[in-house]
Order: structure tokens, then C-alpha cells, then sequence
């Protein structure tokens, strides 16, 4: 394996842990929402701590493909992550 490869595998590591953390925050923020449900406005059929923990749960999933795909050098768990990366870019400039 090369110098760029190598590069391009820890990076990815490395981007997939910190996207975990994130992702753990954000279920975390979805807990405390659904927890403060009665103190806020409902905004649709499901509350919004609900679509934060969903999506926190999904990204951590991912996430975990990501770094299971980077150390192994798993191409279906890259190509998972990767996709869900194009799906969460689209779906931002839709709703933006």
C-alpha cells in the first residue's frame, strides 16, 4: 500500500470517529428534546427530538460502517458511508 493510500485510509479513520461523536451528541440533543416535548412547539407528526435521535442513530451506524470499511479496507462499508454522504448533501440543499 502506498503513501496516498494510507493517507486517504487514516484520514477517513479518523473523519468516520469524529462523525461518531458528533452523531452520539446529536441522539443525545434528540433525547433531551423528546425529554422537554411538552415545553415546546410540535412541529408535525413526528416531534423533532424524534428526528434528531433517528438521524444521530443512522449517522452512528454509518459512521461505524465507515470505520470498519476504512480499517478492514471493506468496499461496500465505503461505499455505504460515502453514499450516505451524497444522501445528507442533497437532502441539505433540498430543505436549505
Amino acid at each position: 500500500m502506498g503513501v496516498l493510500a494510507s493517507t486517504v485510509r487514516c484520514m477517513s479513520l479518523i473523519f468516520n470517529v469524529f462523525l461518531g461523536f458528533l452523531s452520539i451528541l446529536v441522539t443525545g440533543y434528540g433525547i433531551i428534546l423528546i425529554n422537554n416535548e411538552h415545553k415546546a412547539r410540535p412541529v408535525g407528526p413526528a416531534s423533532l427530538g424524534g428526528r434528531f435521535s433517528a438521524f444521530g442513530v443512522v449517522t452512528f451506524l454509518v459512521s461505524f460502517f465507515g470505520c470498519c470499511g476504512s480499517i478492514k479496507d471493506n468496499i461496500k462499508f465505503l461505499s455505504c458511508c460515502c453514499l450516505y454522504a451524497c444522501f445528507v448533501v442533497l437532502a441539505w440543499e433540498q430543505f436549505r
